[in-house]
């Protein structure tokens, strides 16, 4: 299991690719990638204040899928900086 996670951050970190275009290319989407990360974070927030207010109460998917948002966060903010290391290289 060790040797596929690594492979797996090898592969998203790029740590075998060289070209300048494309590691600029890939940090433009992950850039993106995480704009979107947070504007679902606020529209979480959002709805759960709505929730909140009119006194519902979400389901366990809801609370799932939060938990699932807050994970993706936190693994996107890792690779944007390794990709920032690789594109400083390139300077």
């Amino acid at each position: 299991m060790g040797k596929l996670t690594e492979l797996a951050w090898d592969a998203f970190t790029l740590k075998h690719v060289e070209h300048k275009n494309f590691v600029l290319s890939y940090l433009i989407f992950l850039s993106i990638l995480l704009l979107f990360e947070i504007f679902l974070f606020l529209f979480y927030v959002f709805a759960s204040v709505i929730f909140i207010q009119y006194s519902f109460m979400p389901n366990f998917i809801f609370f799932l899928s939060g938990v699932f948002l807050l994970l993706v966060i936190v693994a996107t903010i890792p690779v944007i900086l390794q990709i920032i290391k690789k594109w400083r290289k390139f300077q």
